[in-house]
């Protein structure tokens, strides 16, 4: 079907890219989260920090993995735990009533540095479900409860021209 200026139709939306390493950092946002190191990788020849940011309380607030520069403590990359997503109890509810599960995947990168600091470069939603096969042909499968996977959608959302400017009074 073709629709000329037809709206995408998406549940993702990229609102606080920008945000997210102050609202999973922020001195004064730490006693919000608990802190553990997952592991030391290398990223671009720097040593990078992986790092799990677990909420402390059920409040409405993302949650996620974090890899942040050893040397500088500038956060590369962000990965938002699924559940800590707007929506996402909603849509989760859909895809269990149609036998799937889902496992939505967001990244936020950070890639362009400017005067010492760190700003998006690339977001990327992807929405992937898991279903039970459970199908006359495949019994031993559906008996031991095997999953197909399928990947629904794949966002992304570039940054790029940025635009800096200075304002002095």
């Amino acid at each position: 079907l073709h629709s000329p200026k037809a709206q995408l139709e998406t549940v993702f939306q990229s609102y606080f890219s920008f945000y997210m390493p102050v609202t999973l950092v922020a001195r004064e946002k730490q006693r919000l989260y608990r802190y553990r190191l997952l592991a030391i990788e290398e990223s671009a020849g720097q040593n990078v920090w992986h790092v799990a940011a677990a909420r402390r309380s059920p409040k409405s607030i993302p949650w996620g993995e974090l890899w942040i520069g050893e040397e500088d403590g500038s956060v590369s990359k962000i990965q938002i735990d699924q559940t800590s997503i707007v929506g996402f109890e909603n849509l989760a509810q859909k895809a269990v009533e149609k036998g799937l599960l889902p496992a939505i995947t967001t990244i936020h990168e950070y890639g362009l540095t400017r005067d010492g600091m760190r700003f998006p470069s690339k977001t990327t939603f992807i929405e992937s479900y898991q279903s039970y096969e459970a199908s006359a042909h495949h019994p031993r499968a559906a008996a031991a409860g095997q999953r197909s996977a399928f990947e629904r959608s794949r966002t992304y959302f570039e940054y790029k021209d940025h635009l800096f400017f200075s304002v002095s009074t």
